[in-house]
């Protein structure tokens, strides 16, 4: 309820602010564990490690670019994450038979492992979270949260540097409210 002077008189929830909360909460967990663990790497190494194994256990060959799609990192970025992980032991990177210019990306037996152990780690965490809900609960968790993604993907805002799709939105929202 907003007072006569525009100034907000009762505490304002917003759910990004738990959305963050939760985010931060889930990465220093996974963190916390490599670390005590004694990984040499980060929950989002972890992460793409697990789309690596995924994608190779479907039958599937993983290149860089595909990395650089499924997260929305940058090539650079994904360059230098991925050279760690091989410095650490955890992928091989190896030519492509059939275009030498390109490297399939594979996990590594110590990369397996270590994926093995993070999928019960994050196990544990997703039912930390979910403690105290019922199945219906969950079930509506993740499907809310799935439509948000969708929803923020399908908004034009992500991808967009140059604050455009902001303003889209922006005039989109006054024209509504007009």
């Amino acid at each position: 309820m907003n007072g006569s002077d525009g100034a907000n008189t009762e505490k304002e929830e917003h759910i990004g602010k738990y959305v963050n909360r939760l985010s931060k909460d889930i990465r220093y967990s996974i963190n916390g564990y490599l670390l005590e663990k004694g990984y040499s790497m980060t929950g989002e190494q972890c992460r793409i490690l697990g789309f690596i194994r995924y994608c190779n256990d479907s039958g599937s060959c993983v290149f860089q670019k595909d990395i650089e799609n499924s997260f929305g990192i940058k090539r650079s970025s994904v360059a230098s994450i991925l050279a760690n992980m091989e410095k650490g032991g955890y992928i091989i990177r190896e030519v492509d038979k059939s275009d030498a210019r390109i490297k399939k990306v594979l996990l590594t037996d110590e990369g397996q492992k270590l994926q093995t152990e993070m999928g019960l780690t994050i196990g544990m965490v997703e039912e930390i979270i979910t403690r105290n809900m019922s199945d219906k609960e969950k079930s509506e968790l993740l499907r809310l949260i799935q439509l948000a993604v969708s929803n923020i993907e399908s908004s034009g805002l992500l991808g967009d540097h140059c604050g455009k799709g902001r303003e889209k939105f922006k005039e989109k929202e006054t024209s509504e409210k007009c």
